[in-house]
């Protein structure tokens, strides 16, 4: 029977792994796995099929809001899921009976490495935007360019003082010129003033017919890059293309089934997605939740066939009705304050990416320094 720290932590951890996913589509395994290191790391005692088995149940709680959220009916793409949700099916079965044979360290293991592969590979892709951010913490924690700056608007204020009080003494000085001026600039004002209008008027005529023409080749323009995006989408796929489809696919639901972490061939999949196939956010989110949605589903299926079948791997147990509802709640409100999110870093693509890259640096060394620990 699950103790009170155990309803405890596994609400926390549901949390922040749905959330995660209403905010990416993919990646609540890794989030969830991560907290869950931490507290094993800090002490907590737990099994780690275990927790696989609760984070596939409190991420098949927050699939109605999570489907809601996504609107994968108005923004998955048919085409992929066509491709994507036979494989899934059949491979996730295989991975969770592959789970069923070894032993759970060496399921960690597995785990650990393939997320540490995975997030070594997406840090050098994104190795630029890493040492920006390196930089730009080391000269919020370095104080000398504080004190440099300091000195400097110093400098500038003195400079600045001096430079106002020569400016004062220009303008009185060019402030008598101007008093003799004034009178010859009012009376070419007025000739200046009508040649000007008469100008104005003949250029607002002609680029009347100037700006409808641009517009109309503007207009041509994007409608002919809409339709190039159309076109890529609805020719047939290449073999490399389908093939590249199914192996992430496969990957990705055997993964699932086998550790629970089905994110990493996902994430590279949709960060570079195969010609033709083009995505935007949305379109990936509401995609990644499909297949999350099939995914979570045949685990938990596996989990119950197991259970009343077979009484083998029977984690599901009555007295545990109070994790469960817990689960539920918390599953539910990590997907909505993650959707939340996702409209304001909207335009924030790169930064999420970075984060999500971090998670998988984290969990993978998490997982590996565990697996070694206990070989």
């Amino acid at each position: 029977m699950a103790s009170a720290v155990d309803v405890v932590l596994f609400s926390l951890f549901s949390f922040m792994g749905n959330c995660g996913v209403a905010l990416t589509g993919f990646g609540m395994a890794i989030i969830y796995l991560f907290f869950w290191q931490i507290a094993v790391l800090a002490g907590y005692e737990s099994d780690f099929k275990y927790a696989v088995f609760i984070q596939s149940l409190s991420l098949l709680f927050a699939q109605p809001l999570l489907i809601y959220k996504a609107q994968i009916k108005k923004h998955a793409s048919l085409k992929l899921l066509l491709y994507f949700i036979p494989i899934t099916i059949i491979s996730t079965v295989l991975g969770q009976y592959t789970s069923s044979l070894i032993s759970t360290y060496a399921v960690e293991l597995i785990a650990g490495f393939l997320v540490m592969f995975v997030a070594v590979f997406e840090v050098f892709q994104r190795r630029e935007m890493f040492f920006d951010w390196t930089r730009l913490l080391l000269r919020k924690v370095t104080c000398g360019k504080c004190f440099a700056e300091g000195k400097e608007n110093k400098k500038e204020a003195t400079y600045d003082q001096g430079k106002k009080i020569d400016a004062d003494e220009q303008n009185d000085a060019a402030q008598e010129n101007e008093d003799v001026e004034k009178g010859e600039a009012d009376d070419n004002a007025e000739s200046e003033t009508t040649k000007e209008q008469e100008t104005q008027e003949g250029d607002n005529k002609e680029p009347s017919a100037l700006e409808k023409t641009d517009n109309v080749e503007d207009q041509k323009q994007q409608e002919g890059d809409s339709n190039e995006e159309d076109k890529d989408m609805t020719e047939p796929f290449k073999f490399s293309t389908i093939f590249f489809t199914l192996f992430a696919g496969f990957a990705s639901g055997y993964l699932g089934g086998l550790c629970g972490i089905r994110g990493p061939p996902l994430i590279l999949y949709f960060l570079h997605l195969p010609y033709p196939i083009v995505l935007d956010k949305k379109q990936q989110r509401a995609t990644g939740a499909a297949i999350t949605v099939t995914n979570v589903s045949v685990r938990v299926i596996y989990y119950i066939v197991n259970t009343l079948a077979f009484d083998k791997d029977a984690y599901f147990e009555a007295q545990d009705w109070g994790l469960y509802l817990s689960l539920a709640i918390f599953s539910l409100l990590g997907v909505f304050v993650g959707a939340k999110l996702f409209d304001l870093l909207s335009d924030k693509k790169d930064t999420m990416k970075g984060i999500l890259t971090i998670f998988l640096v984290l969990c993978g060394a998490s997982l590996l320094i565990k697996s070694f620990a206990n070989l």
